[in-house]
């Protein structure tokens, strides 16, 4: 073995033990998490104005969830959706689609597996859904809360756009959340664009990291914060829609439920939170409750209560 290797080996051996420590480390400390939070990007934009914050709702949230953690000791861990931020990005440059569209392949000879035009889109909506959540973590830290923004590209990769279970980078994410969680730290992740072995890129919605932040954190409860009530029957604003209030992850979900998502939504809207939900729900035993942001059922939701008003997805 030459030299050059022994230092290698030695260096890695060093880090690995490091790391080893600090994981052992930051378990002897801290609390569990008790709610893993997804705040809707219809919740905390205005999703039809573009890269416009919604201050009001978020700012109430923030409140609320402050009086949570000081009053009920909640200990949560949030994830935003991307709203009017990220969403234009990714629709005109088809980032979600990776190179499985020609405007995504590389060019003839690029030493490069992504093409100019979707690598420009790429960066583009990284850098929108990132402005968003420095905008989300301020006013979280207004009200009092200790939060810090962490994003997934990197650590998290799909392969055809399913997020799998559990990669090596996704143990150091978890690693690094858990540190944070165990610190009094409140980790505020997003919707976000990753790497995919099979379409070189897509687009990892909110709604599919809170699934795998309920398996790997193994909450008492899952909390959606959305613009509506709840799910409704078909969409809230045509006339005779009705709340559905409960929903058993084992029962027949989709043949009663109507959605609509807007033109711009590339992750899917309602119909990726559902589906999220019922497998929070059914395979993990969490229950999962789908609220209208800055209500008073929100806060109880947060405080580990029972919502007035909302849907609750049941093991």
């Amino acid at each position: 073995m030459s030299s050059s290797e022994v230092i290698s080996v030695a260096v890695g051996t060093t880090l690995a033990c490091g790391v080893a420590a600090a994981v052992v480390y930051w378990k002897k400390r801290g609390s569990k998490c008790t709610c893993v939070i997804k705040i809707g990007g219809s919740a905390c934009t205005k999703k039809d104005e573009f890269e416009t914050l919604d201050d009001e709702i978020l700012s109430k949230t923030a409140e609320q969830l402050s009086e949570a953690v000081d009053k009920a000791g909640a200990r949560p861990m949030l994830i935003h959706g991307a709203g009017s931020f990220g969403h234009f990005q990714a629709k005109d440059y088809a980032v979600s689609k990776g190179d499985t569209e020609e405007s995504g392949k590389p060019e003839e000879g690029s030493p490069y597996v992504m093409s100019r035009f979707l690598a420009k889109g790429f960066v583009a909506t990284r850098a929108s859904v990132g402005r968003l959540n420095s905008m989300v973590v301020d006013v979280l830290v207004k009200h009092g809360l200790k939060a810090v923004g962490m994003g997934s590209c990197g650590y998290l990769w799909t392969s055809e756009k399913k997020l799998p279970w559990f990669t090596a980078w996704g143990h150091v994410l978890y690693e690094g959340l858990s540190g944070l969680l165990n610190a009094g730290i409140i980790p505020v992740m997003y919707g976000d664009c990753v790497l995919d072995d099979k379409q070189v890129c897509t687009i990892l919605s909110g709604d599919t990291i809170f699934y795998w932040m309920c398996r790997a954190f193994k909450p008492s409860r899952g909390i959606f914060l959305t613009d509506v009530a709840g799910i409704f029957d078909k969409p809230p604003n045509e006339d005779g829609a009705k709340l559905i209030p409960r929903i058993s992850a084992r029962g027949d979900v989709k043949s009663s439920i109507e959605t609509c998502v807007p033109a711009h939504d590339v992750t899917g809207g309602i119909k990726t939170k559902l589906a999220s939900a019922v497998k929070v729900a059914g395979e993990l035993g969490i229950p999962v409750y789908i609220v209208q942001a800055g209500t008073p059922s929100a806060l109880q939701a947060m405080e580990g209560r029972e919502p007035e008003v909302c849907t609750v997805v049941v093991p």
